[in-house]
């Protein structure tokens, strides 16, 4: 029954493929005609995309193209909300509904895909948060597929966010803990809603390449999962052989041909490749930057497969923005004048000179309290000095004084005794 659900994203990619793919004017006319008839039978042509698909088909148009005759079923009026991009209402219906516990990761695959049609990565997120609190492992067959068909969505979205790592780690996380993720992979009547198998691999084998640091391949290539993964998908393995012998001429030729041209005519890849491509450019020059500390743009511009203004441009972004201290002169990328740690240096000189000055004041503050103390023990000395000296004095002038009275005392006792004789 679910299965269903497949059909109108079929309507979003024969658009895609009208207005990026590669394909010559006849098969995008066989394929709006096909697209058209589908809507017809389904008696619903409230498309966003309607006259695009009647401009390419070259059908005229005819009064009752634009009509709504209703369908009862729950089924069909979900599928004629996910035809008109009324994608809040689907999962409302959806989620609503009585639901049968046998078909519940059933349903609840059709609503993750939905999710992902309206970019809802945080309802995804929360699914996501569920499952790592919780077994299934007593799951019927058709249940624990679904299961896993959602687990490989919840990676999925991870890349279109551009989150790499978390997609890798994501889907290595669920093989680890239920290794049927990797059957379903195998098997080519897998029935995805939303993705092919093929877009789930090379999502999953981007993610690994951009998120892995260059030097971690070496190891990463020989874990038990990714051998797996290699089995699946074999272009991975070639990305990862030229990256770990650093062929990287080779690499980027084979990663923009071999990837890169699935990736532009896919609906859902295309929408991180660009930026996927940029983090491993990105990747490559910071590279070079580490082992070298000159070289020419024209050089880096043939390792990455870009032309050279391109080359220039970005790396000037990545310079500016991750403030790096090196500098464009005309071809040639290079370290500035200074030195790599001549900052750091200055800033020790300037620490220097600043700790010097406070030890400078400290000695003057050390002189000068010195000084005043010195000042302060020869002024008490000359106050005791003076006062001693003054003490003296008066001694003096007390001995005077007696040897008078003495004197006068004697004299008196010499007439005494003459009056005495007389």
């Amino acid at each position: 029954m679910f299965r269903r659900y497949i059909e109108p994203v079929l309507i979003e990619r024969i658009v895609y493929d009208l207005k990026h793919g590669t394909k010559d004017q006849n098969e995008k006319q066989r394929l709006a005609v096909e697209a058209i008839n589908y809507l017809k039978q389904l008696n619903y042509t409230n498309s966003p995309h309607w006259d695009t698909l009647l401009s390419v088909s070259g059908l005229p148009r005819h009064p009752e193209d634009a009509s709504f005759q209703s369908d009862q079923t729950e089924q069909c009026v979900i599928i004629k909300k996910i035809i008109a991009h009324e994608y809040v209402d689907a999962l409302r219906i959806l989620e609503s509904g009585n639901i049968n516990q046998d078909e519940y990761f059933r349903r609840l695959e059709c609503i993750i895909n939905i999710n992902i049609l309206n970019k809802d990565y945080h309802s995804i997120e929360e699914i996501s948060n569920y499952f790592k609190n919780n077994n299934h492992s007593d799951l019927e067959p058709a249940e624990q597929t679904a299961l896993r068909k959602i687990q490989l969505v919840i990676c999925s979205s991870f890349y279109l966010q551009r989150r790499f790592f978390e997609c890798c780690s994501t889907f290595f996380k669920f093989v680890e803990d239920d290794p049927g993720i990797l059957d379903l992979l195998r098997n080519d009547d897998n029935g995805f809603i939303l993705f092919r198998k093929e877009e789930i691999l090379i999502m999953i084998s981007i993610s690994c390449v951009v998120s892995i640091p260059l030097d971690n391949y070496s190891s990463f290539i020989y874990l038990p999962e990714v051998k797996e993964l290699f089995k699946l998908y074999p272009p991975l393995f070639r990305c990862m052989e030229y990256l770990i012998q650093t062929k990287f001429t080779a690499f980027f030729k084979y990663w923009d041909k071999m990837i890169g041209n699935m990736c532009d005519d896919s609906m859902f890849l295309e929408k991180s490749w660009k930026f996927a491509q940029f983090t491993m450019r990105s990747k490559l020059f910071f590279f070079y930057i580490r082992i070298s500390t000159r070289f020419e743009i024209s050089y880096i511009s043939r390792i990455l497969n870009v032309d050279e203004i391109q080359a220039k441009e970005e790396i000037q972004k990545l310079i500016d923005s991750a403030g790096l201290n090196v500098v464009i002169c005309d071809d040639i990328i290079k370290y500035k004048y200074k030195m790599l740690f001549q900052d750091a240096v200055e800033t020790l000189k300037e620490s220097e000179l600043k700790i010097q000055t406070l030890l400078d004041d400290r000695r003057m503050s050390n002189r000068r309290m010195k000084d005043e103390i010195q000042n302060d023990i020869i002024e008490s000395k000359e106050s005791i000095d003076n006062y001693v000296g003054g003490d003296d004095h008066d001694i003096d002038i007390m001995d005077e004084q007696s040897f008078l009275n003495a004197s006068e005392n004697d004299d008196e006792l010499h007439d005494n005794n003459e009056i005495i004789d007389i």
